[in-house]
């Protein structure tokens, strides 16, 4: 269930990037189940949403860059608890995975010894 939950985030977190407006939602709801998918035992999974949220989210999203320059004219600082909210999400799933990574590394090498 997790790889396939993996697969379906990561086209969808792919998508985001190309989606204006809606894009940033979908980025955030991507890189919170990439938590998910990193629970789930597919740290390379996780690994890869994450990466892709926050490269998405710091380089690839016009929508919150237009977002935060309308903010800046009226002094709101929304668009930046957007941006650090999809940031930490996708720092977090990065993680997690790793986390899960290491104790299934551990529970192995502990079932072979």
């Amino acid at each position: 269930m997790g790889k396939g939950l993996g697969i379906a985030v990561l086209i969808v977190a792919a998508f985001a990037i190309i989606i204006p407006l809606y894009g940033i939602y979908l980025g955030l709801i991507t890189a919170a189940l990439g938590i998910v998918v990193a629970a789930l035992k597919e740290p390379a999974m996780a690994i890869a949403i994450g990466a892709l949220n926050i490269l998405d989210a710091v380089f690839l999203t016009p929508s919150l860059k237009v977002a935060n320059a309308g903010a800046q004219m009226v002094h709101s600082s929304t668009p930046a608890i957007i941006f650090w909210t999809w940031v930490s999400l996708g720092a977090v799933s990065i993680i997690v995975a790793i986390a899960v990574g290491r104790t299934a590394a551990i529970d192995r090498s502990a079932a072979s010894a």
